[in-house]
Parts: C-alpha cells; sequence; structure tokens
C-alpha cells in the first residue's frame, strides 16, 4: 500500500466519492451530512490523499486546516473491496503524522451516530481520538458524534559537531560579541545585538533583522539550568529549549533540542535552527 496526494482530478477517485456522498445521504438526514465534495475538497485548507496497491484504489483521506493550531479529519473512505485491510488505520495514520508535522495541537473529526458508524468510531477511538462538543462552526446534533485528540507539543532536535576544544566552544554559544557574528539562518539576515546573564533565572535575548531593513524580531528567554560546558535549558514563551555540549574525540557534539510552534511546518522549522547551528560551527572553526 502507498499512500500519494491526490489532485481529485482521476476517474476512481471521483467515483469513490461519490459513492461516499450517497452513503453519507442515506444514512444521515441532509442537514447532519457534512462529507464534502470534490470541490469543497478542492478549496487550498484542505488536503488529500489516496491509498493505492498498484492501479487499484484502496481509500482516501483528508485533512482540512481549522485555523494555525488544529485540523480536522475529514473523507475517510475505504473502497469496498478493499475493507478489512487496515486501510482506514494506514490512512488515519498518515492524517495524524501530517498534523503532527504541521504543529498542530489538536485533531478533531464529526461523524455520525448511527450503528453504521459505529466501526469508525472504534477505529478513531483506538487511535487515541475521544469524545468532545462541537467544534469550530458544528453544533449540537443528535447524530453526530465529535471527537478529538490532542497532539503534545512536538520536539525537534538539530545538532552539528565543531572542530573545536570545549572552552571555545561554551565560550562563543555564550559570548554576545560572537552571537552576533553567528546567529543567523541566512545571509540576508543578521544579528544586530545580543545579552547574555548567564544563570539560572538570567534572561538572554538577541535582535535579528533582514539585512535590507524589511523586518526583525526578538528572540529571548530565561535559563532555567546552567552546566558549563555541558548543558543550557531556557525557556522563551510557553516554550522550552535544551542545548548539550558533548566533547568526544573528534570535536564537541552540539544539541539543540525545542518545542516546535504552530506558525511555520516543523520540516521549515527544523531547517531554520539547523541553518543557524551550522553557521556557529563555522564561526567557531574559523576562530581557532
Amino acid at each position: 500500500m502507498h499512500i500519494v496526494a491526490d489532485d481529485l482530478t482521476g476517474p476512481a477517485i471521483r467515483a469513490l466519492l461519490e459513492d461516499h456522498l450517497r452513503d453519507m445521504h442515506a444514512q444521515s438526514p441532509p442537514e447532519s451530512v457534512h462529507a464534502m465534495d470534490v470541490t469543497r475538497l478542492s478549496r487550498p485548507d484542505v488536503s488529500f490523499w489516496s491509498a493505492w496497491d498498484g492501479e487499484t484504489l484502496l481509500g482516501c483521506a483528508a485533512l482540512r486546516e481549522l485555523d494555525a493550531t488544529q485540523g480536522e479529519v475529514k473523507s475517510m473512505r475505504t473502497a469496498p473491496a478493499s475493507r478489512g485491510r487496515g486501510v482506514a488505520r494506514a490512512l488515519l495514520a498518515h492524517v495524524v503524522a501530517e498534523a503532527r508535522a504541521r504543529g498542530y495541537a489538536r485533531l478533531s473529526l464529526e461523524t455520525g451516530s448511527q450503528p453504521g458508524f459505529e466501526p469508525a468510531r472504534r477505529l478513531y477511538a483506538s487511535a487515541g481520538f475521544e469524545c468532545c462538543a462541537p467544534f469550530a462552526d458544528y453544533v449540537e446534533d443528535p447524530n453526530s458524534v465529535f471527537m478529538t485528540l490532542e497532539l503534545p507539543i512536538m520536539k525537534i532536535t538539530v545538532e552539528t559537531r565543531v572542530d573545536a576544544p570545549i572552552a571555545a566552544v561554551w565560550q562563543a554559544w555564550t559570548t554576545p560579541a560572537d552571537i552576533v557574528q553567528w546567529n543567523t539562518a541566512s545571509p540576508d539576515w543578521h544579528t544586530t545585538r545580543a545579552a547574555v546573564d548567564l544563570r539560572v533565572g538570567g534572561e538572554f535575548s538577541s535582535r535579528m533583522e533582514a539585512r535590507d531593513g524589511s523586518m526583525g524580531f526578538d528572540f529571548a528567554g530565561t535559563y532555567t539550568q546552567v552546566v558549563p560546558h555541558t548543558l543550557l535549558e531556557a525557556s522563551f514563551g510557553e516554550r522550552t529549549m535544551r542545548v548539550e555540549f558533548e566533547e568526544g574525540p573528534g570535536g564537541v557534539t552540539v544539541r539543540e533540542t525545542f518545542d516546535a510552534e504552530t506558525t511555520y511546518p516543523v520540516e521549515q522549522q527544523r531547517q531554520g535552527w539547523q541553518a543557524i547551528l551550522d553557521s556557529f560551527a563555522r564561526h567557531v572553526e574559523r576562530g581557532r
């Protein structure tokens, strides 16, 4: 089985969705049918996937973005001939993984309360979804069951190896004069100032700006643990980060683990923090 992004133009997927809509209307009154048609599924706020075995369509699922912190499972459907093969479970896992990758804090869904929806409700419950109140623009409806899955804050880890003594690595990480030289993810950005109060309860900050002056932001937090040459932990806003320094035969491994945020995709965040960490390594090694 392979799951792919689907542009909804193929005859097989359109036929499956038409069957899905007919089935929803057969089991629920019109005002309680919330299944999306092809036009609605094609909007930018919806991502759609189909599952295949070779040229055979097995099923489909969609993820609708409600806002930057939460999404909704939509259009879960298994082709009749493929039921009992774990297709729905695989598609649901794919949607949940995508929601986590986007940094959503919550994933919700609406399904029917009728006996025909019992297998779907069991599937969702087995994946950790729990019954909840109506969400988004839904309202209470005896024909609907609302369920939600809380997604813990995702942690992202990046690391680099620095060919330098641990004392030099630690100094470059914690000294403002060094920070303004390496703290950038790309050449068109730079850090204009930095401050460090290196103690538990002490604050740190840096000002990052586009070189053309078009935008900028402050990054600031408070140290919660300081172990010289070994470990820094800090909080910034409602998020946390941990920086480990491990000296070995080939130099010092610097490993950062931080809470993902919900504004930007996880992979974009990972790439940005990794780029800064790589810039740090280059700066230290140039100074040897």
